[in-house]
C-alpha cells in the first residue's frame, strides 16, 4: 500500500517555515536516504501533469501510529534519542554538497521572524507589556543561537511527527527541515510538555 501527499494546489507565500513537498522529497532522498537511522520507505515524488501538483509517494504503515498515540512508554524516549542520534549524525556533514538545498537559520532569518512577531502583537500591546522586553532580550542573543554549533533539523519534530511503528521511529513531515542548531528542534518538541516532563527530555 502506498500513501501519496499532495500539495493540493497550496501554495505558501513566503515567508513560511514550509518550503513545500519537493523540499521534503529532497530531504527523504538526499538526508534520510544514506543517514543509517530508521525512516519511512519513500519512492520519490512527481509533478502531477493535469494539475501541476507536486506528490510525494511513500509506504503506508498500516500498523504504525503516530506517537503520540502510543500507549508504549518508551515512545517518547526512544524519539529524543532518534532525534539526538540524527543531529550527531548531521552535524558533521553539513558540507554535504547534496545539503546545498537546505535553507539556513541565520541572523536574518531569526530576525525576520521577530519583527514579524513584533509587528503582529502590536495592537495588544496593552496587554502584553513585557513583549517589549522579550522581544529585546531574543534580539540581544540572535548572535548566540548563529553562533552555536550547526545540525540538519527538522523544524516541527513533535510525537504527532513521528510514527511509531512496533518499536520503530519513522519521523515524518520534513517540510520545516533546515539547517540551525539542534536546540530548536529541543524546544519545538517540549514547547507543550509539563515543566517536569521538559527536564527529563533535556537530560535525555
Amino acid at each position: 500500500h502506498l500513501l501519496c501527499k499532495y500539495a493540493h494546489g497550496r501554495e505558501l507565500t513566503p515567508p513560511t517555515p514550509h518550503y513545500g513537498l519537493a523540499h521534503e522529497t529532497r530531504v527523504y532522498a538526499d538526508v534520510l536516504g544514506p543517514c543509517p537511522l530508521d525512516s519511512p520507505t519513500v519512492f520519490g515524488g512527481f509533478t502531477d501533469d493535469e494539475t501541476g501538483d507536486h506528490v510525494l509517494v511513500m509506504r503506508f504503515y498500516a500498523d504504525a501510529v503516530p506517537a503520540a498515540k502510543s500507549t508504549d512508554p518508551a515512545a517518547v524516549d526512544s524519539l529524543i534519542r532518534w532525534l539526538a542520534a540524527f543531529h550527531d549524525w548531521t552535524a558533521p556533514r553539513l558540507a554535504d554538497p547534496r545539503w546545498r538545498f537546505l535553507h539556513r537559520y541565520d541572523t536574518d532569518l531569526y530576525a525576520m521572524w521577530l519583527d514579524r512577531t513584533v509587528a503582529h502583537a502590536a495592537p495588544f500591546a496593552a496587554e502584553c507589556p513585557w513583549l517589549g522586553r522579550v522581544a529585546d532580550a531574543y534580539r540581544e542573543r540572535i548572535p548566540l543561537l548563529v553562533a552555536a554549533p550547526a545540525s540538519v533539523i527538522h523544524g516541527e519534530f513533535t510525537t504527532r511527527n513521528a510514527l511509531w511503528d512496533h518499536g520503530r521511529i519513522l519521523p515524518i513531515d520534513w517540510e520545516t527541515a533546515a539547517v540551525g542548531p539542534a536546540e530548536v528542534d529541543l524546544a519545538v518538541f517540549t514547547y507543550d510538555w509539563h515543566p517536569e516532563n521538559i527536564e527529563e527530555m533535556e537530560r535525555t
